[in-house]
Formats: structure tokens, C-alpha cells, sequence
């Protein structure tokens, strides 16, 4: 009864490298290259659950790995379901599920894993949970992924892929300077020289170079038009009207509006960008997703 399962985890094993593969090529924002650990991660899972497989006829080895992936699936659902608390194989069907692009059912797959508290000391699972929400979702980290990446980089402040994530994240709501803030902290915890660092350091010039330009456009239409009328200290009163990055949109929209300024909702999102960073220091706004 093992060995038919053994033999759906090794075709599991390589669907899971050709995923990651194509995946690399799909996901134009990634800029960590998933290395083999997954291979090795899927062995060390196996061995672990059925020990070493000693002795396999090869032509009931090569019919199983020519298996449907139907059929893997519902050998995986039979263990996850047999033992609802088996991490292992709900992480194997969620691999299997995203191989296919069923990604709401990968998500599914992962959070029943992530209910295993052992498991759930993983950090890579959380962000390999993270992208599959985002893929469910349409592919964007807003809202719930983006959650889950910054819990895991309040864990580790130095995890790789949770730093890709975060930046990715912060360049999807248009925040260059917090996207550059990840990316250097990524930078250093990758090898000098390697070409994720090379590939990694061209992405970085080009986002710091666009919130150095974001940040003065934002600063130079506030000094111009706004300490005109008022000075700083206006922002520190007692009952300031913005309370949260969008109560703060709202008031230089208002305000704009009303000095016939017509500035355009760029301009708008520039200068509450800079006063927030410099000014209000606001959490990001969560997202629905």
C-alpha cells in the first residue's frame, strides 16, 4: 500500500521542479531564483514517512511516475484525509495543486498544513501560502498576502523570499521607497557577485531612483503650494483631521480642490506620500483580497 504512494511522491518531486521552473518564467516580479531545496525538502519528506525504498521493479517504477495527476491527487487527498494533522502531505497536494495552476485549491491546501503546529514554524511555507493567495486572487500580493509576508519578516527580518515578497508587495501599491527598503535589506543576504545579486541590485537602482523622484515631486508641490498657507506645525495638532493614509488622500484632495489647485491624483498621492514618511508615519492601508 506504501509503495504505490512512495512512487506518486518522486512524479510529485518533479512536477514540482518543472512548477518552480516555469513559474521563474511566468512571474516576471520574482528575483530569487527557488532553488532545488524543494527537491530536496520533497526526499527528505519521503524518507522520513516511508524510510528508504530499497528495491523497485523498474517497469512498475516507470508506470507510476506516468501516472495521471489525477490519480497523484487523489493519492494525496487519501493520506491528508486518513491523517487531517499530516503536514507532509497536505504540502505535497498544495505543490501538486499550483503545478496545475488550481491555485485557490494549493492556498486551501496550505493553510490545512499550516494548522500543524510544528509546521507552522516553517517560514517558507508561509510564503509559499502567501504567493498562492495571491495567485487565487489574481495574481497580486494586496491585502491578505501581503499580511502574511510582513508576519513572517517580523519572525525573521532577514528571510529571503519574504523580502522579495514584501518589495514586490510595496511596488504593487506604488510605494518605491518601502519596496527599496526591503530590497537593500535583501541585497546583503545574497551572495556577492552571484546574478540574483546582479539581477537584484539593476531592480533596486531603477526603484530608488523613482522614490528619490517620487519623494521630490511630492516635497517640492508641498513646500510650493501648502506651506504657503500654513506651516508644519498644523500637522501636529490636536484634532488633525487625517487619521490614516487614506483620511490623509482625502484631506490634500479636499484641500486642492478647494485653492483650485487641480492637481492630478498622482500629484495628490505624491505629496501624501511624502507627508506621510516624513510627517504622519501611517501604517499602509489594508487592501481587500
Amino acid at each position: 500500500m506504501m509503495l504505490p504512494f512512495a512512487l506518486a511522491v518522486s512524479a510529485l518531486t518533479i512536477a514540482t521542479l518543472a512548477f518552480v521552473l516555469r513559474s521563474l518564467l511566468r512571474e516576471h516580479r520574482r528575483v530569487l531564483v527557488i532553488t532545488v531545496a524543494a527537491a530536496a525538502l520533497l526526499a527528505t519528506l519521503l524518507y522520513a514517512r516511508l524510510g528508504a525504498v530499497r528495491a523497485v521493479d523498474e517497469d512498475h517504477a516507470s508506470n507510476a511516475l506516468a501516472r495521471p495527476v489525477d490519480e497523484l491527487r487523489d493519492d494525496l487527498l487519501a493520506q491528508a484525509s486518513r491523517n487531517p494533522r499530516d503536514a507532509r502531505a497536505w504540502v505535497l497536494l498544495a505543490r501538486l495543486e499550483l503545478g496545475e495552476d488550481r491555485f485557490t485549491e494549493a492556498a486551501a491546501a496550505f493553510e490545512k498544513a499550516l494548522a500543524n503546529p510544528k509546521a507552522s514554524t516553517d517560514l517558507n511555507l508561509w510564503c509559499e501560502y502567501a504567493d498562492a493567495l495571491a495567485l487565487a486572487q489574481g495574481r497580486t500580493l494586496v491585502g491578505r498576502p501581503r499580511e502574511i509576508v510582513l508576519q513572517t519578516l517580523a519572525r525573521n527580518p532577514k528571510h529571503q523570499r519574504a523580502l522579495e515578497m514584501a518589495g514586490s508587495a510595496a511596488l504593487e501599491t506604488g510605494d518605491y521607497a518601502e519596496a527599496a527598503l526591503h530590497w537593500r535589506a535583501l541585497a546583503v543576504e545574497l551572495p556577492e557577485g552571484s546574478s540574483e545579486r546582479l539581477e537584484l541590485s539593476a531592480a533596486l537602482a531603477r526603484v530608488e531612483l523613482t522614490a528619490a523622484d517620487e519623494r521630490s515631486r511630492g516635497q517640492l508641490l508641498y513646500e510650493t503650494h501648502c506651506i504657503a498657507c500654513h506651516t508644519k506645525q498644523i500637522h501636529w495638532r490636536d484634532r488633525r483631521l487625517a487619521t490614516d493614509g487614506p483620511s490623509l488622500v482625502a484631506q490634500i484632495e479636499r484641500w486642492q480642490r478647494n485653492t483650485g489647485l487641480g492637481w492630478s491624483r498622482e500629484e495628490v498621492d505624491d505629496v501624501a506620500r511624502y507627508l506621510n514618511r516624513s510627517i504622519y508615519k501611517f501604517a499602509p492601508a489594508k487592501q481587500a483580497g
